[in-house]
C-alpha cells in the first residue's frame, strides 16, 4: 500500500513539474512526467531502503565476527595461557 501512495505522490509530482518547467508544451511534459515518476520514486525509495538494510546486516555481521574473535582470543588464551 506504501508504494501506492509513491507511486501517486511521484505522478503528482511529476505532473506539477511538468506544468512548472513544461515550456510551449507545459501539459504535453506533464502528461510524459506523470507515469515516469510515478515509477521512478517507488524505485528509488525501495533501492535506498535495500541499501540502508544492507549496510545494517553488515554492520551486523561485523559485530558478530569481532565478539566471535574476542570469544576465540579469550578461548585461546585460557587454553595455552
Amino acid at each position: 500500500m506504501g508504494m501506492v501512495f509513491l507511486a501517486l505522490a511521484g505522478a503528482i509530482l511529476g505532473f506539477a513539474l511538468g506544468i512548472k518547467f513544461g515550456g510551449e508544451y507545459k501539459i504535453q511534459k506533464a502528461l510524459m512526467l506523470a507515469p515516469l515518476t510515478a515509477v521512478i520514486l517507488p524505485l528509488v525509495i525501495l533501492i535506498l531502503s535495500e541499501i540502508i538494510q544492507a549496510v545494517a546486516f553488515l554492520r551486523l555481521f561485523e559485530a558478530t565476527v569481532a565478539m566471535a574473535s574476542a570469544a576465540i582470543l579469550v578461548s585461546w588464551s585460557e587454553k595455552y595461557g
